[in-house]
């Protein structure tokens, strides 16, 4: 009878457990986000790495590098398959379903990356750590209608401005720089910087420039980011969004996004992104500076895939440091999806990010504003 009784209070025990996570799995299926934030987001900054395309560039050490193979992992290349002859096509597809099956993203812009070119305006491959070219990010943006060219032109190249003119005519929304690891002064810009500023300024494309200390690639030439350098563009009246706001990196003993801070008090043509904001590496640096300055000019960017790298297996680490502070619908939303993009945007948003800041950015790089 014991037995019985014990057999049958188990059998009860488990349906009960059954049941109950059952509907708590209804219920977290049941969040959804409010209307109004339904496919708002434009990410204004991710990445595409490519293998086989024309052009593209990977230096062969960076290439056989850790910190590469986790990035391609990421990017949904499993890193033994490098070699495959569709593996752009599968990096492509991979975040097109990832952006795709996001809740709260609509869209978003991807860069070309340009690479480091010596003082006759050849590429330099030794100092070249990876090179995306214009062309390849173009193609990638006219399969899908969500999809943004972000082009990247080294002024230090031969026929820059050639180029220039090109990606703006292709549908550019922006040219982007690493000015520390392409070698571009903007402290005492060179002629040719000069020059290409000045045509960005008539062509009226925003420039995303990194700001601060550089950490992705094998080296980097660290006075190039500093972010006081920006100024000279500010002062043509370029629009210019300072990638990740310096959040890493001091110069003369202040951290970098200190100097940000004085220069939006000067220039209302500047801005920020949050990409970076919120990875594992940097527990404390959204709530400490993202939370507390830059309100109103502060950009959406993932910095995918790098995003995927720093998110996977720590979702319950990201959330907990922001438990206190963010909305509770917010927080439980976060709790339940499993999706990256919408995890960080639901963070973020919960944090306080508003669908005027949202919106934002399309205004910015000239982009119809549409949500589900």
């Amino acid at each position: 009878m014991k037995k019985k009784f014990f057999a049958w209070s188990l059998g009860v025990l488990c349906f009960t457990i059954a049941l109950t996570t059952q509907l708590h799995s209804r219920e977290d299926q049941s969040i959804k986000s409010p209307l109004e934030f339904r496919k708002s987001i434009l990410d204004v900054h991710s990445h595409l790495a490519c293998l086989n395309y024309p052009g593209c560039y990977i230096r062969p050490d960076f290439r056989n590098a850790f910190k590469f193979k986790l990035y391609m992992k990421a990017s949904g290349l499993e890193p033994d398959h490098l070699d495959r002859a569709d593996a752009d096509e599968v990096m492509v597809n991979s975040y097109i379903q990832r952006l795709n099956s996001s809740e709260l993203y609509n869209g978003a812009i991807i860069y070309a990356l340009d690479g480091f070119y010596d003082n006759n305006g050849i590429l330099d491959r030794t100092k070249t750590d990876l090179m995306v070219p214009n062309g390849y990010i173009y193609q990638v943006t006219q399969r899908t209608r969500n999809l943004y060219f972000g082009a990247s032109v080294n002024p230090n190249k031969k026929g820059a401005l050639d180029e220039l003119n090109l990606v703006y005519s292709q549908g550019a929304k922006l040219i982007k720089w690493i000015p520390c690891t392409m070698g571009i002064q903007l402290k005492n810009p060179p002629a040719q910087v000069e020059q290409f500023l000045d045509r960005m300024k008539e062509l009226n494309l925003p420039l995303v420039t990194h700001v601060g200390g550089e950490n992705t690639f094998s080296w980097s030439d660290e006075p190039l980011c500093d972010p006081r350098n920006i100024e000279t563009v500010l002062k043509k009246g370029i629009t210019v969004i300072a990638a990740h706001a310096a959040i890493s990196g001091k110069f003369d003993d202040k951290p970098g996004y200190t100097y940000i801070l004085e220069l939006m008090q000067k220039y209302p043509n500047l801005y920020v992104d949050n990409s970076a904001g919120l990875f594992v590496n940097r527990l404390g640096f959204y709530k400490d500076i993202f939370l507390t300055n830059f309100h109103g000019r502060t950009l959406q960017g993932t910095d995918y895939p790098l995003s995927y790298v720093s998110f996977v297996g720590f979702q319950a680490l990201q959330l907990a440091q922001f438990k206190t502070e963010m909305k509770p619908y917010w927080y439980s939303y976060a709790k339940r999806t499993k999706n990256i993009h919408d995890l960080e945007a639901a963070i973020k948003i919960g944090l306080g990010t508003t669908l005027e800041e949202i919106k934002m950015a399309y205004q910015i790089f000239n982009i119809p504003y549409k949500s589900h």
